[in-house]
């Protein structure tokens, strides 16, 4: 699934998929800059299969509760992989570069 909301000029809601809130809605921002584009899977979901820097994801609905996020590139190669509670509410993930640490993935709740 490549769901990525691309900069477009027109009054689409990019922050809504028609519904104001859903329960364990996650979406992730890819704000690392000078990486390749990333593949996000979480749990067993495929959120994103190409993020590129500065796209943002569509609401997902998930499991409630700890799931693992997976971030990888397009040969494999897992920048992260970590277990993060996604709550009843709308959540988050960004994906950032943290200094010298590389890739971090940190979660917002919306």
């Amino acid at each position: 699934m490549n769901d990525v909301l691309l900069p477009q000029v027109n009054n689409n809601c990019r922050f809504c998929n028609f519904n104001q809130w859903m329960p364990a809605g996650v979406r992730v921002l890819n704000a690392a800059v000078n990486y390749n584009p990333f593949s996000v899977t979480i749990g067993n979901t495929n959120v994103a299969s190409s993020l590129d820097q500065g796209a943002i994801t569509r609401y997902s609905q998930v499991n409630q509760g700890y799931q693992t996020v997976t971030l990888s590139g397009s040969n494999g190669y897992i920048y992260v992989q970590k277990p993060v509670y996604i709550g009843d509410g709308m959540t988050t993930i960004e994906i950032k570069r943290h200094g010298q640490q590389g890739i971090v993935g940190t979660l917002r709740t919306a």
